[in-house]
């Protein structure tokens, strides 16, 4: 009985959240390296990799480069992504496509966590029984290890994609909001925003839910959201439309 709870109770403990997350992510950064080495891992990692590159500081007119890049591909015009610039400094200190290929599944298995977490505080909230402690790990092991996940990151076809950003953003950010951190909750909601052009398209969807019923969030912050959510939609397709963007055209 004893080492049951204690089990138990690792199964509880963060650090078990990060050994599986750390027992995913060995083997898929070494598969990402040897696609990356073979040369099977094209398409937009090149584009993106061109755009973190052009963006810093130009030193002889004192400018800084954001929206300069090769074939006008920018954080604005590729994707409409001002949240992936913020990954220009950490390209800066690795500068090499090596950097884009472990970031993905760092993203992800930093999802992973989130997922422990989620299912975590859902069980503390709600009372659930002992039996069921052991749910926030198996959710999050099922993410990782499904064939799902594993095949969008080894993502032979792009190498990498900026979406990747979208789960750890968006697990994080109900992370807060289940712990009443709405402030936190709202950066990372603004940075999930910044992440796609779609994206508040969905989560209009998903704040919608939240009015009629209260189950995660108060109506307010629900309602803040979809304002938000429609501020953020009509200022980006502005630009979008203005700027002749392909993948406009594929939302609608």
């Amino acid at each position: 009985m004893r080492l049951l709870a204690r089990i138990r109770s690792a199964a509880d403990s963060v650090t078990a959240a990060l050994v599986v997350s750390a027992v995913w992510i060995v083997p898929m950064a070494i598969l990402k390296l040897r696609l990356l080495n073979h040369f099977i891992l094209t398409s937009d990692i090149a584009t993106y990799e061109t755009i973190l590159h052009n963006t810093g500081f130009d030193f002889s007119d004192r400018s800084l480069l954001f929206l300069n890049s090769y074939n006008s591909d920018t954080f604005l015009t590729e994707h409409f992504a001002p949240t992936f610039a913020l990954v220009a400094p950490l390209q800066w200190l690795i500068p090499h496509p090596i950097f884009l290929v472990i970031l993905q599944p760092l993203l992800i298995a930093l999802a992973g966590v989130g997922i422990w977490k989620v299912s975590w505080l859902v069980i503390e909230r709600y009372g659930a029984p002992q039996s069921a402690r052991w749910l926030p790990l198996l959710f999050q092991v099922v993410y990782l290890f499904n064939y799902s996940t594993i095949s969008a990151t080894a993502d032979t076809i792009y190498g990498f994609h900026h979406d990747s950003l979208i789960p750890p953003l968006m697990v994080w950010a109900l992370v807060c909001a289940l712990q009443s951190r709405w402030r936190l909750s709202a950066v990372l909601l603004v940075l999930l925003l910044g992440v796609k052009e779609n994206i508040p398209i969905i989560l209009v969807a998903f704040f919608a839910a939240c009015l009629p019923f209260q189950w995660l969030m108060p109506r307010r912050a629900a309602l803040t959201g979809i304002v938000a959510c429609v501020i953020f939609f009509g200022g980006c397709y502005f630009f979008e439309f203005n700027s002749n963007n392909v993948h406009v055209n594929l939302v609608f």
